[in-house]
């Protein structure tokens, strides 16, 4: 089974630049779980599920403390952190920088993880 959560904005410090250390930017995350969510399939419950808020959450005070320079590093943060997250076995995140020092451009990276 898997969950899409699209376009989940995350505001951060990221990027190599020093006008990007001091200026939080937007991206979007784009992230396919891979996992047995059979059980709030079948309950419906809340507590069985995947708090898509609490995800969110989590991801954006983890960047917020780590501050990565590269969407390549910034998106092994958030996979390792999906793959701790029970029932998660795989996870697929899309990390889009719409904002890169390039006028009119975005940044695009895409990575895989499995336990």
């Amino acid at each position: 089974m898997t969950l899409l959560l699209k376009n989940l904005p995350i505001t951060t410090i990221i990027g190599a630049y020093p006008s990007e250390r001091s200026t939080p930017q937007t991206i979007l995350l784009t992230l396919a779980l891979t996992g047995d969510f059979s059980k709030p399939a079948a309950t419906d419950n809340l507590g069985d599920a995947l708090d898509y808020a609490s995800l969110h959450l989590r991801i954006t005070e983890t960047l917020n403390a780590q501050k990565p320079r590269l969407i390549e590093h910034a998106a092994r943060i958030v996979a390792d952190l999906c793959l701790s997250l029970d029932g998660v076995t795989s996870v697929s995140v899309t990390l889009e920088k719409p904002n890169v020092p390039v006028p009119g451009a975005s940044a695009v990276f895409q990575l895989a993880a499995s336990k």
